[in-house]
Parts: C-alpha cells; sequence; structure tokens
C-alpha cells in the first residue's frame, strides 16, 4: 500500500523514477535515484544550540501572554468557586510535594521499563510522598477526612496515576493492604461472587475456599507483588446455610518475607492497557484460615453458639448497606477524573493559541486556531462540562463527609441519594473525561498524536474509570431505577425527601414547557426545561414498562427497557444535578472587596458563559426532548445555536485565564505542546532532537541493502 503511494505521488510530480511492487520481484528504473547523494558529515543542518529562528522570536511575541491580556478574570477566584469545598493552599502544599522532579518523573518522560520496575518505582514513590505529605498533615488525617482525601487527591491524580496506587493500598494492621472484591467470574454482580468462608466453630474460625476457576479474586489492585493483607469478599456458610457475602480482613503474605502463606495462590494478572504501576493479582484460596474476629462485623456476626446474628433482618438491605461505603470511591472519581480532562484541556487550548494555520483570504497573516468557531465549540463545551462537573462533585463530597458517621444507618435517606447521585456523576464525569481527553487530542493534529504530548497517556490513565468502582451501563441502572422509585413514591402518596427531586411531587408534572426567545438565557426556565426532561423520560419508562409486561415477565420488562427508555432517564437525571448545582453555585457569588471592577466583570461573565455553554451543549445533546415535548420549535432551536455561537464569542478572551486554574498548576506544567514561553516550535524540536538515538539509521540497512539489491537484476 506505501509503494503503490509512493509510486502515485511520484508520478504525479513527473519524475522518471517508477516503483512496483517489491513483492514482484521487480523494480524498473529510469536512472539511479541516489545518483546525486551526498554522504551528510554533519549530525544536523543545525543542532540544538544553534537552530534557525522561530516563528515567535521572528515576530517577537508570546502568543500565550497576549490572549492572557485578553481578559482580567481572576483564574485563582475561579479556582476556589470550581473547588469551593477544598482548602486550596492545602492543595498547593500537596502539589509542591511533585517539584522533586527526580522523584516523581513526569510520565512522558520516563524511560521505557518493564512492569516490574514500574511497579518498584510507584512503591518508592509512594513512601516519598506518604513521608512528605505526614509533614503537612497526619496520613491518618488524610485519609480518614474525605474533604481532605479529596485535596490530597486532585494533587496526585495530576501526577499520572500514583492516586490508583494509592486507592488500592489500605493501612491494615500497619501493613500494605488491598481490596479482593472482584473475581474472574463476577465484577458488577457482587452477590455472585462464588469465594465461600465456612465457619468451624470448634476452632472458631473461617475457613476461605476458591470454589472454581471462575471463583478466584481477579483483578487485585497491587494484589500480586505488594499486599500483606486483604479485605476479602466472601459468601459467609454455617452449617451449610448461605448468609450472603460478607468481608474478611485475610492475610495473603508473611510480612517479613513477603512470601505467600501456603494456603494461598498468587500470581500477576499480566499485561494492562495502562496503569503497569499497580500490581493487579489473583488470589486462590484453598482451606484459608482466619480467626473468627477477621470478620468485619459492623451488620452481623456468628455468636458464641455459632449462630449467625444481625441487627438488620433484612437481607436485600444489609447487603446495600455493606455496600454502601464503596458510593466514596464513585464520589472521589467524579472529581478525580476531572483532573485528567483539564490537564489535557490545558494543553490544547495553549496549543490553540500558539498553533497558527490558514488566514483570511489575501492575507499572508495566519491566524490561531482558537479563533475558528468550530475550534473554539470542540474544546471550550469540554471545558464547560469539565468546570460544571467539577463544581458538582464537590456538592456530593459535602455531603459524603457530612454523613460518613451516618453511611451505615439503615434509617438515613441520604445514603440512598448519595449511591444514586454518585453513580450517574460518575458515569457522566468519566465518559465525558475520555471522550474530551480523545477530542482535545484531535484539535492538536498530528503532534497531538505525539507521545510526549501526553494525550495517549492521559487517555489510557483515565479509560479504566469507565469500568472500576461500578460499570458505567450498570450505575445507569441503578440511577434510572431510583428516580424511577421517587415517582412511585409520588404515585402511592408517599413523601420524597430527596431535595433535588422534589418537583416530582407535583400532581401533574409538566410535561410540555413552551420557552420564548428571552426565557431561554434564564437559568431559573433553563433548569425548569431539565425538570421537565425528567419528566418525559419519567413516563415514557412507565409506559414501556406497562406495555412489556403484558407480553413478558418483569425481568425482561426491566432488562429491555434498559436500553432507551431508563438510561435516557439516568443521564437526564445526571445532567440535571449538574446544571442545578452550577446554577444555584452562579445565584450565590459573591466577590472579594479587594478586586477591581474589571475582574469582577470579566470573572462573572466568564463564569455566566461556561454555565449556559454546559447547559445548552446538554440541551443540545437532548435535542429530541425539545421536539417530542414542543419546548423549543424549529425556530427556538436555531435560537439555542445562536446563544452557543454566542457563548464561544464571550468566553474566547477568557480561556486563557481558565486554563491557569486547571491542573496541574503552572511550577509543575511542561507540555511541549503548550511551552509557558509561548515557543511552540522551539519547544517541539528540542523535546525531539534530545532523544539519544534521533539521528540513527536502522540497525538491518545492510539487510535492506542487500534484500534491494537482489530484486534489481
Amino acid at each position: 500500500m506505501l509503494l503503490s503511494l509512493t509510486e502515485s505521488y511520484v508520478h504525479c510530480l513527473g519524475a522518471t523514477v517508477r516503483f512496483q511492487n517489491l513483492a514482484l520481484g521487480k523494480v524498473e528504473k529510469a536512472h539511479n535515484p541516489h545518483k546525486y547523494c551526498q554522504k551528510k558529515d554533519t549530525i544536523s543542518h543545525f543542532n540544538k544550540n544553534d537552530t534557525c529562528p522561530t516563528k515567535s522570536e521572528k515576530i517577537n511575541i508570546n502568543l500565550l501572554e497576549k490572549y492572557r491580556q485578553m481578559s482580567q478574570a481572576d483564574s485563582g477566584f475561579i479556582r476556589k468557586f470550581v473547588l469551593n469545598e477544598l482548602d486550596t493552599e492545602l492543595l498547593d502544599k500537596f502539589y509542591k510535594i511533585f517539584e522533586d522532579k527526580a522523584t516523581f518523573v513526569p510520565q512522558e518522560d520516563e524511560l521505557e521499563n518493564n512492569r516490574e520496575q514500574k511497579v518498584i518505582d510507584a512503591n518508592r514513590r509512594i513512601h516519598k510522598l506518604l513521608d512528605e505529605s505526614d509533614k503537612i498533615l497526619p496520613i491518618k488525617d488524610i485519609m480518614d477526612d474525605p474533604i481532605i482525601f479529596a485535596a490530597f487527591s486532585v494533587a496526585v491524580s495530576s501526577y499520572n496515576v500514583l492516586i490508583q496506587a494509592l486507592n488500592n493500598i489500605g493501612v491494615l494492621c500497619h501493613e500494605v493492604g488491598c481490596f479482593g472484591l472482584t473475581e474472574l467470574g463476577h465484577g458488577s454482580n457482587v452477590k455472585g461472587i462464588e469465594t465461600t468462608a465456612t465457619y468451624d466453630n470448634q476452632t472458631r474460625e473461617y475457613v476461605i475456599n476458591t470454589p472454581h476457576t471462575s471463583s478466584m479474586k481477579f483483578w487485585i489492585g497491587n494484589g500480586s507483588k505488594t499486599a500483606t493483607i486483604s479485605v476479602i469478599f466472601a459468601q459467609l456458610y454455617i452449617n451449610d446455610r448461605c448468609y450472603g457475602p460478607h468481608a474478611f480482613i485475610t492475610p495473603l503474605r508473611d510480612p517479613q518475607s513477603f512470601e505467600p502463606l501456603s494456603t494461598v495462590t498468587i500470581g500477576d494478572c499480566g499485561r494492562k492497557l495502562s496503569i503497569d504501576t499497580i500490581d493487579n493479582g489473583f488470589f486462590i484460596f484453598k482451606n484459608h484460615r482466619i480467626p473468627k474476629s477477621n470478620l468485619l462485623n459492623r451488620f452481623s456476626d456468628v455468636n458464641e453458639k455459632g449462630e449467625f446474628i444481625s441487627n438488620i433482618k433484612n437481607d436485600d438491605k444489609r447487603f446495600a448497606l455493606q455496600l454502601g461505603a464503596l458510593s466514596g470511591g464513585r464520589i472521589s472519581l467524579i472529581g478525580g477524573s476531572q483532573v485528567g480532562l483539564q490537564q489535557a484541556l490545558k494543553i490544547a487550548l495553549r496549543y490553540a493559541v500558539l498553533r497558527q494555520q490558514f488566514g483570511p483570504p489575501k492575507s499572508e497573516k495566519e491566524v490561531s486556531l482558537i479563533e475558528y468557531p468550530s475550534h473554539q465549540f470542540r474544546l471550550f463545551s469540554y471545558a464547560a462540562q469539565s468546570i460544571a462537573i467539577m463544581i458538582t462533585s464537590q456538592k456530593y463530597l459535602r455531603m459524603q463527609s457530612e454523613n460518613q458517621k451516618e453511611l451505615f444507618n439503615d434509617k438515613n435517606p441520604k445514603i440512598s441519594e448519595i449511591h444514586a447521585a454518585s453513580s450517574i456523576l460518575k458515569a457522566l464525569s468519566t465518559w465525558t473525561c475520555y471522550q474530551g481527553i480523545q477530542e482535545c487530542r484531535r484539535a492538536c493534529g498530528g503532534l497531538g498524536f505525539s507521545f510526549h504530548a501526553k494525550f495517549g497517556i492521559l487517555l489510557n490513565n483515565n479509560d479504566v474509570n469507565q469500568t472500576w468502582e461500578g460499570d458505567n451501563n450498570v450505575l445507569l441502572q441503578q440511577a434510572g431505577k431510583y428516580v424511577l422509585d421517587q415517582r412511585i413514591k409520588v404515585l402511592k402518596g408517599q413523601e420524597i425527601q430527596d431535595d433535588t427531586l422534589q418537583f416530582l411531587s407535583d400532581k401533574y408534572v409538566l410535561q410540555t414547557m413552551r420557552l420564548s426567545k428571552s426565557e431561554i438565557a434564564n437559568p431559573q426556565s433553563i433548569l425548569r426545561l431539565f425538570q421537565v426532561r425528567i419528566s418525559i423520560a419519567l413516563n415514557k419508562v412507565i409506559r414501556k414498562l406497562n406495555e412489556l409486561t403484558q407480553k413478558t415477565d418483569q425481568y425482561q420488562a426491566w432488562n429491555i427497557s434498559q436500553v432507551f427508555e431508563v438510561r435516557e432517564l439516568a443521564i437526564n437525571y445526571g445532567d440535571y444535578l449538574i446544571v442545578k448545582e452550577f446554577k444555584e453555585k452562579l445565584d450565590k457569588l459573591q466577590f472579594n472587596q479587594d478586586q477591581n471592577s474589571t475582574t469582577q466583570q470579566d470573572t462573572k461573565e466568564c463564569l455566566t458563559y461556561l454555565f449556559y455553554l454546559d447547559a445548552y451543549t446538554r440541551l443540545l445533546n437532548g435535542k429530541q426532548y425539545l421536539i417530542i415535548s414542543d419546548d423549543i420549535n424549529m425556530d427556538g432551536y436555531q435560537f439555542l445555536q445562536d446563544q452557543i455561537h454566542n457563548c464561544l464569542i464571550k468566553l474566547k478572551p477568557h480561556m486563557i485565564r481558565v486554563t491557569d486554574m486547571f491542573p496541574p498548576n503552572d511550577n509543575l506544567f511542561n507540555n511541549i505542546l503548550a511551552p509557558q514561553d509561548g515557543d511552540l516550535y522551539k519547544s517541539v524540536h528540542e523535546k525531539i532532537v534530545s532523544d539519544p538515538q534521533v539521528y540513527d539509521k536502522i540497525g538491518i540497512w545492510q539487510e535492506i541493502k542487500q534484500y534491494r539489491e537482489s530484486k534489481q537484476n
């Protein structure tokens, strides 16, 4: 294919050289194409210290600084507005740890090591991180407080994938631990796990076994090389009766020698797409005995007679509460995923300023990519969505913190709300992150495909977020069912305790809402429109289920409705939560007295149009609801697009200021596509020629030469 393309290209240029497929063993030539080639004595026509002047040097201007000065928006204020629950000064202290580049080498600058070495390096960096963090706050305080841990996570997430390793390390009895929930045959269906823990009343021990190949614990982070102890989920059996999944503190290795215990087989799960800093492992148990006291017994236990006891009689409710603590992991991913997307946006938006292409007719001056509306929409819309999601994550971070002591109280109505909201927001956040990073990569063209641009690293590091802490599609089902349950409560005359869904208590929930052109620019009307969308989606689910249950059983009816109706309901619910929280934060916007009027005006304009662009983009993505419900006629739909255009115009002067608040802070930020001095081409060139093998010829050049010569006769 390559040769045929080359042949066509050379032919089009009118050259006399003709190439044919080498597989045919023939090469026809009019003359020797290498006849006038001369051996080059120098490595490069210009070396690293003596280069041609670049564009920015010729025009003597830093485009980044030029665009930054277009706005007086306060990036520090915006940062605190977005991360409103976090102590940004504490966050900056954590960031400072990573200024030690000798220890915390940026992933794009790391040597190509094998997986074993990556795990070793990650553990050494974790030790350094924990030691340095302990100088700021005691590690236990960082790990125990959800809000402090969130600030810690933002800083650590900015350093590639170290946070994934930390998330898998539990301090159990001062040993390195891991979380043993998933199995080869079971992930999302925790109730179906097959590992057994059988109580032996004579020895007062639990005997853990792996009955089948599908039962082995699998994908356990930190499990294959590092952890000496684990929390293992297994089916509890007492006198041949199964009492469902329970959690057990389970030793795995000798903490002194790190050798596996004799009744545990430990292995590595093999190569992954990325995140090789985590040693994912599998466990196989054969009559592995642990003391009776190792059962995590908040909800149930075994008494002195060897009988099962529980303060929660309902099995389903007990199981749900056991998994309730996992909402914290999903909440951390809502904001954590946006750290990845915002790093990509920081690169792509700054590159959009520095990269100039094309220009007005009859003009020799090229224009920055950021000046093109289509390019603006590609990136600005993701910036708006990311900021909106990050703001919303703060609400549920706060709610998680406030309810931490009541997470296992089955009478706490906030538990189900936190679970549903964190489920849909985790799904939307991780999907937005992955899609957004991909769009940032494409927006940087061919240079975006370079490993050094970091987009490939960010994509791979964030890909798995769509799967762990709950597969996104499964989480959508749970969120959709929650909203449906709230509506059913209303129909039964019961009270809804979720403040965000109180509008469902209306006896006749609005099904349509006509908006004038002025109203579509009104935040309260926009919010009401998202409520209408939920109402429409709810009724579609109810109608579909009623229709299907006339033809099949409830199990099949529910499964069929997942494909479209329940999925759309869940997504509408998530969009509504995001728009609602952003609006409410904007309503409470207050400035510092020391900020001048221009700074206040620019900052407010920036945040306001970020809100509008996020909301309008979500409306555009769900445009079928606008048409079906007759909320906006086609003229109004065009007006919605016009409003998006207006948002792009308003936001363009502020976008570089927005990148200033994206992680990591500029002391740590260094990317070949977004150099802070604004010299894009010098940055790329210097990075490329720094490779020791940049000028090397292919190692088998003699073999290629011999092969070519053998075909010339």
